[in-house]
């Protein structure tokens, strides 16, 4: 990538520079203004350009715009053989993060397929393992959105028994008065125990698919 050899064109890098990368909403500001100047950069300050600006849109909360520019920095990286940035492993790193703008934006299918390469490249990867875990705990199989359902249910029936006490039951038949607490407590116990066995169930089911397939990868790979 060439740029025009103007004292603004140099300038415009620098200015950058100057700018503190951790004022994120100035960083934007800057990039967004200047696009056209900044992409007439050479490669490599182009790409740590890129690399502050999309940072600055993932701590920021811009994580739809971040997938975009981390699709671009990918593209940048695959094409010209961009391998390390400040020692760190930059495909990885910009991977993930993409990866992470997906769970954020509740894309959770892309985050998983996403998660699943960085895994398959490095099966030792811990931070890509947790959040695959945090994907697939996140996403509800149709037994847990009928437990929840059925939990409500059974919640909505214990506020009835509650109502037919009070109007019902304690005015005109006292005596039924205790059968009518015992059958309330039940109903609502067991609408707490189902609910809590579901989501333990699922983290548990998702926990153990997870592992199971991140052993049989490194299985393959001789890793122990």
């Amino acid at each position: 990538m060439s740029r025009p050899f103007d004292l603004f064109t140099v300038d415009i890098f620098s200015t950058f520079k100057a700018l503190d990368p951790s004022s994120y909403h100035e960083v934007i500001r800057f990039f967004e203004n200047n696009q056209v100047e900044l992409r007439d950069l050479y490669l490599d300050e182009y790409t740590e350009v890129l690399l502050t600006y999309s940072n600055a849109l993932f701590e920021t909360g811009n994580y739809e715009t971040y997938t975009n520019v981390a699709a671009e920095l990918i593209e940048l990286i695959i094409m010209h053989d961009v391998d390390h940035h400040d020692h760190e492993d930059l495909f990885e790193r910009v991977l993930f993060k993409k990866a992470a703008a997906h769970y954020h934006l509740f894309e959770l299918d892309d985050a998983e397929q996403i998660l699943w390469e960085l895994v398959k490249m490095n099966p030792s990867n811990s931070i890509a393992a947790y959040l695959l875990r945090k994907c697939r705990t996140k996403k509800q199989p149709q037994y847990l959105r009928w437990a929840k359902g059925i939990t409500i249910v059974l919640f909505l029936l214990t506020a009835f028994i509650i109502a037919i006490e009070l109007l019902l039951v304690q005015p005109f038949f006292a005596k039924f008065s205790q059968t009518a607490q015992t059958v309330r407590l039940i109903i609502f116990i067991s609408g707490i125990f189902l609910l809590i066995a579901a989501e333990l169930g699922h983290r548990l089911i998702a926990y153990h698919a997870i592992n199971r397939t991140i052993l049989a990868i490194k299985s393959k790979k001789n890793i122990s």
